[in-house]
Parts: C-alpha cells; structure tokens; sequence
C-alpha cells in the first residue's frame, strides 16, 4: 500500500485561501473535525460508559421506521375505540415511552459531559433504574362506552407530543455519533423530523405532554387497534435508538485519526 501523502498536513498546508476556507477532503474543517472525531472517541472510550439494558421489548428494525398514523374513525356503538383517561389510556402508554426517551437522553447527557458539550433536559419521563429502558406499554385499552371513547383532537395532540420528542432524541443522538466519527443512525424516508419537529437547542427540557380527552358520542375518535400499531412502531425505534447509543459509548478508539503531520 503506497503512501497516501493527500492526508499529510504540511506546515504550509493553509496558507492559501482556497484550503482554509474549503470543505473538500484536506480543507481546514475537514482536518479540524477528524481530529475532534479522534479525540472525541478516546475520551468517550476512556470514560467506560455502560451500555444501556434495553427492556423495552421493542424489535431493532436497523432504521428509525415510520410511526403509523391513525385516521379519524367513529367508534359510536361499540368499544373499537380507545379509554381516554386513567390506567390503560394512551396516557399511560406515553408515559412509558417518555420514560424511554429520559433513559437515553440521561446516557447521551453522559456522552455530552466527557465531550464538553454541556447537557440537554430529558423532558418529563421518569428513570426508575439510570441505564435501564422499562418495558413500553403498547396495548392500550379500548372504550367501554360512546363517552368514555379518546377524542381524535386530544389523540393528535399526545401522538405529536411523542413525535416531537423522538425528533429531538434523533438529533441529540446523531450528534454524539458524529463526535465519535460515526456514521447518523439510518431514518425511514418520512420518519424521522419530518415526522417531528426538534426542540429549541434540542432541549426536552420538563414539560408535561398532553392529556387524553373523551369526546362524547365517539364520533370523532380514534381505533384502539390504530394506535397500538402507532406505539408499536415507536417501541421498535427505542430498540434501535439503544442500540445506536450502545454504539457510541462502544467506540473503537484506535481508528485512524484521517491526517498526519506531513
């Protein structure tokens, strides 16, 4: 293998223009950033960080999948649809999921402190065990009456609470990959943002997500059998999302830096 002189960096290497100001293999950003890539994975090595225990029962699907999408349904008559309010709402099944989300975020703040980076607010989940994903509930429980049924307002306004704090989790997370010199984890075409909209400065910070409402006559509700298929999609992202951190705080330290001194 011959030497590959295009990656030494010469003590005259910038001294024109056109190489500190471009973006091409050999300008300034690219040195600069494979050489904090190279630092940021020796320090995140160094630093032993756990893998997270994921029991979430999600599936890793190797992609951030789209989360489905339930449609406006009538479920006046009958109990197809979802309890809006108490143990086996959506509201608890959210929960869970946001509790996932704090879990992560807590390890990617542990990413963020040996890289300088500061820190991010987790949002409202709990962390019963740091390290630990809780199993996510994803089987909610349907109506028992027209009036008892989630109203399809109160259910657009949880499901985009969720998405909003998955886009968030997504660029906190591709953040700390890009430090170590990784590759952004793999998103669905229309998962992703665009399913959700990040945070100011990526930041949860501790704001409760909507509440679930009954619309009375169950006109303009939603199917249990919809939303369980929305929260399995989301469990499986949390599986990925696990695995993709692991991935960081597993870092191999010893791959090449991309540069030498010439």
């Amino acid at each position: 293998m011959a030497l590959n002189r295009d990656k030494g960096i010469s003590d005259e290497h910038f001294s024109g223009a056109s190489k500190v100001h471009s973006r091409e293999d050999g300008g300034l950003a690219p040195v600069v950033r494979s050489i904090l890539q190279k630092q940021g994975a020796v320090v995140v090595d160094g630093a032993s960080i756990a893998n997270l225990t994921d029991n979430s029962a999600g599936t890793d699907n190797s992609t951030v999948g789209v989360v489905a999408s339930p449609v406006v349904s009538d479920v006046s008559g009958g109990t197809t649809g979802v309890l809006a309010t108490g143990a086996g709402s959506l509201d608890t099944s959210a929960d869970t999921i946001m509790n996932a989300y704090a879990v992560i975020l807590e390890r990617i703040n542990a990413v963020y402190a040996e890289l300088g980076a500061g820190s991010v607010g987790v949002g409202p989940g709990t962390i019963a065990v740091s390290g630990t994903i809780a199993a996510i509930d994803v089987v909610v429980t349907a109506n028992s009456t027209d009036n008892d049924s989630l109203s399809f307002d109160s259910f657009t306004a949880i499901r985009n609470d969720l998405l909003n704090a998955q886009a968030t989790l997504i660029s906190n997370l591709n953040r700390c990959r890009r430090a170590v010199g990784l590759a952004e984890i793999t998103v669905a075409a229309g998962a992703g943002s665009a399913q959700g909209a990040i945070a100011s400065g990526d930041d949860l910070g501790t704001t409760a997500i909507s509440n679930g409402a009954a619309i009375a006559g169950g006109v303009t509700s939603v199917l249990k059998t919809e939303v369980d298929a929305m929260l399995v999609d989301l469990q499986d992202n949390v599986a990925y999302f696990a695995t993709t951190l692991d991935e960081v705080t597993d870092v191999d330290a010893t791959s090449p830096i991309g540069y030498f001194a010439d």
